[in-house]
């Protein structure tokens, strides 16, 4: 969860109702009752290991923290040619780095790693014409993101909004 973008889609889920309930009945040869089946149970087993899930899903992730108010230069000045080459116009305080911080066994590896994690983020928009014959207005967003680990590029990946 380190790629803001992700952070981005997560925020957008929408969820309608309890996931462990199960409103709907089966029906056809399946429709037999088991005897003795205790549903509150069952849904109570469902709504601890939904919760399990979430936690470890937490627990386990990477995500931006706190901007990084004086990013290595070198680092800086490698983004921003990446960018330039992949026709980015970047301006030289357009790029934001921020450090990467996780859930509790996150950063324990990372602490035990003794790994410093940045995530570089650059972003960009143009007018466009949408619909038939250019008749609408609308706004193109290019994203691109940077993960650095101790100061080095690891991964680069560029979004770009339709």
């Amino acid at each position: 969860m380190e790629d803001p973008v992700n952070v981005k889609t997560v925020a957008q889920f929408m969820l309608l109702g309890d996931p462990s309930l199960h409103p709907c009945r089966i029906q056809g040869a399946r429709a037999e009752a088991v005897e003795g089946l205790d549903e509150n149970a069952a849904r109570t087993t469902r709504r601890i290991f939904l919760t399990a899930a979430g936690h470890g899903a937490r627990d386990m992730s990477g995500f931006p923290g706190k901007k990084v108010a004086r990013p290595s230069k070198d680092l800086h000045d490698h983004v921003r040619k990446i960018a330039r080459s992949r026709g980015f116009r970047v301006k030289s305080k357009a790029i934001d780095f921020f450090h990467v911080v996780g859930g509790d066994d996150y950063a324990k590896e990372m602490k035990r790693r003794g790994v410093d994690q940045k995530v570089a983020i650059l972003a960009e928009s143009k007018p466009v014409k949408l619909g038939a014959r250019g008749k609408k207005d609308g706004v193109q967003v290019r994203v691109l993101v940077a993960h650095a680990q101790d100061n080095r590029l690891i991964e680069v990946k560029e979004y770009l909004s339709r």
